[in-house]
């Protein structure tokens, strides 16, 4: 699934895991924060001698925010829609960039649960810049299946950490 204008996607994938039981898994990279490419884009002006004041730069900073978070927005609608109608299991995982609070997250949740407050324990962070004080990467699933653990290790792979989660088809009682 290719985002108008983006360099982020997303993409799904149907698993037969036996006779008449299947599960989509979709992956996404939701619209980036902008703030890195800011904050790089105005250290290369000082290089070039192109002052930039704090107060320029925060502006800018929360400019392209801004901008990303209605990309975001529109990346989520087009995946929800997806969802809605997948007549599978579904699971949904991925960098969203952004937090529990936000649009995206609540979008993109719809109906499914949240891997962490399914499965999951204690505190857990998933961006490993702002002091480890973020969670923006999910393991989101449908009602049929069940969590059994969902954990994020702390690999330093790269600026954000692994989400892990098992889960089961629960055997019908």
């Amino acid at each position: 699934i290719t985002f108008r204008e983006s360099n982020n996607c997303a993409q799904w994938t149907d698993i037969e895991l036996e006779r008449n039981k299947h599960v989509r898994i979709f992956n996404v990279h939701m619209q980036t924060t902008g703030v890195n490419s800011t904050l790089r884009q105005t250290a290369k002006m000082e290089r070039k001698g192109i002052h930039i004041d704090k107060g320029t730069q925060v502006e800018m900073v929360a400019n392209r925010m801004g901008h990303e978070y209605i990309r975001r927005a529109e990346q989520a609608d087009i995946i929800s829609d997806i969802i809605k109608e997948t007549n599978f299991a579904t699971v949904l995982c991925g960098d969203f960039n952004d937090t529990p609070a936000s649009y995206t997250y609540q979008k993109l949740k719809g109906k499914l649960n949240d891997g962490f407050k399914t499965a999951g324990h204690g505190y857990m962070y998933t961006y490993r810049g702002v002091k480890g004080l973020m969670r923006i990467d999910y393991i989101l699933h449908s009602q049929e299946l069940k969590g059994v653990d969902y954990y994020s290790p702390n690999y330093r792979w790269s600026d954000h950490n692994p989400v892990i989660m098992e889960m089961v088809f629960p055997k019908n009682e």
